[in-house]
């Protein structure tokens, strides 16, 4: 089977780099709960989210300062020695997927990786799933619920969500980088 896998928030951990830039610069607590878009633009205010979204999006150094989530590296080591291909699959754009090769590098995973794909293409946004029927992908990781238009009935999902306590049907929830693991054995 073939593994699409997103990247920001999915295997690089942006979450505590936003807690960090909130806390540092702005000097408000905020909880690792907190810090996606819905809750973050209600306590730092839009401009603010926007400018740290810009740096983490948009700068070689943002995607540095996230590291991967735990275990994640442990996982996609293990599924490529179990013969599972991997596919990175991102709403970012073209611009960003060299910085992206080279994070995984850094990491010493690009090689796991077989395909890349970038849903957003010149400002426009192409359906994940499409993707994955496209690339006979069986199985979508991603933390965003807005990738899972379940246009495509034969792939696989999985929502990856640490911290979001819910419950969706024909979503797999993974908490962890163990829990996709067990989904996919």
């Amino acid at each position: 089977m073939i593994i699409g896998i997103d990247f920001d928030d999915t295997l690089s951990n942006r979450r505590t780099v936003k807690k960090k830039l909130i806390e540092d610069s702005l000097g408000v607590k905020i909880s690792y709960a907190e810090v996606d878009g819905r809750n973050a633009v209600g306590i730092i205010g839009k401009t603010y989210f926007s400018q740290i979204m810009d740096f983490l999006e948009k700068t070689r150094e943002g995607i540095f300062a996230a590291e991967p989530f735990p275990y994640s590296l442990e996982i996609l080591k293990r599924l490529s020695s179990e013969g599972y291909g991997m596919h990175l699959i991102s709403a970012s754009s073209e611009e960003k997927i060299g910085w992206i090769k080279e994070w995984l590098s850094t990491y010493k995973i690009l090689p796991y990786f077989e395909g890349f794909w970038m849903s957003n293409n010149s400002g426009i946004e192409t359906s994940k799933e499409k993707i994955c029927r496209e690339k006979n992908i069986g199985l979508l990781v991603d933390n965003e619920r807005r990738h899972f238009t379940f246009s495509n009935p034969t792939l696989n999902r999985i929502l990856f969500s640490p911290v979001e306590q819910i419950s969706l049907p024909g979503l797999k929830i993974a908490r962890n980088w163990k829990d996709i693991y067990e989904f996919v054995k």
